[in-house]
C-alpha cells in the first residue's frame, strides 16, 4: 500500500524561505572506534542513515485544523508519508518525530512547528 502523501490543502513548500527555520540535518553514518593504541578505526554503520527535517510553515486555521486531521487520523501518529525532498525538488517519505506545535501570528493565521525525519 502507498503511503499517504502530504495534503495538497496544506501549503505547497518547493523552496522554504529564510525565516522558515529550516534545516536539513544528515545521521552520522560513521561509527569510530577508540584502538589500545594507535588512531580510532572508523567504518560505516548503517548503509542509508535518515535525515532530521525542521520547517516553520504558516499556515491558516483551516489548513491547521487539515494538518492536524492528516496527523492525527491519516497517519495514526506513526505512520510515513511522501512529501517534497526540499533540497533535491525530488518525492521523499517522511515520519514525524513529534507533534506538530504551533503558536499564533494573527488572528486565524499559525506558525507551525514541524520536527520530521525522512527516511532512507
Amino acid at each position: 500500500m502507498p503511503n499517504p502523501v502530504w495534503p495538497t490543502t496544506l501549503p505547497v513548500i518547493n523552496y522554504p524561505s529564510p525565516d522558515s527555520g529550516y534545516s536539513y540535518v544528515p545521521q552520522n553514518q560513521a561509527l569510530r572506534t577508540q584502538m589500545d593504541a594507535g588512531p580510532k578505526k572508523s567504518r560505516r554503520r548503517y548503509s542509508a542513515g535518515y535525515v532530521a527535517v525542521s520547517i516553520n510553515v504558516e499556515m491558516t486555521g483551516a489548513q491547521l485544523a487539515a494538518l492536524e486531521e492528516f496527523y492525527y487520523t491519516t497517519l495514526a501518529v506513526v505512520l510515513p508519508f511522501d512529501w517534497i525532498d526540499h533540497t533535491t525538488r525530488t518525492t521523499a517519505t517522511y515520519v514525524f518525530v513529534e507533534p506538530p506545535s504551533y503558536s499564533p501570528l494573527a488572528a486565524d493565521w499559525w506558525r507551525v512547528s514541524l520536527q520530521l525525519e525522512q527516511q532512507p
